[in-house]
């Protein structure tokens, strides 16, 4: 399952189109087949914040990608993670 989310109101994105092209994509992709993601549209004064708290830089930039890391508290493995786009 791909979860397509659009929390910035600078642009208008069709979240089920990116959601459909984003499973095609996803299917030629064997890692990510069958596993679950998160894309995230978001502003560029949140991805600035984002930048800074997890590269230390205080610019902005395009896109940031968390991987999923399982662990005891959540032994998840078919999540891949979430993707940031400003």
């Amino acid at each position: 399952m791909i979860d397509v989310v659009n929390l910035q109101r600078k642009i208008t994105i069709d979240v089920a189109a990116i959601r459909s092209y984003t499973q095609l994509l996803a299917e030629e992709v064997s890692e990510a087949n069958g596993r679950r993601f998160s894309v995230a549209f978001i502003s560029d004064g949140r991805m600035k914040q984002l930048n800074a708290m997890f590269r230390s830089k205080a610019t902005t930039t395009d896109v940031l990608s968390f991987p999923h890391e399982p662990d005891e508290f959540d032994p998840d493995k078919d999540n891949l993670g979430d993707i940031v786009i400003w």
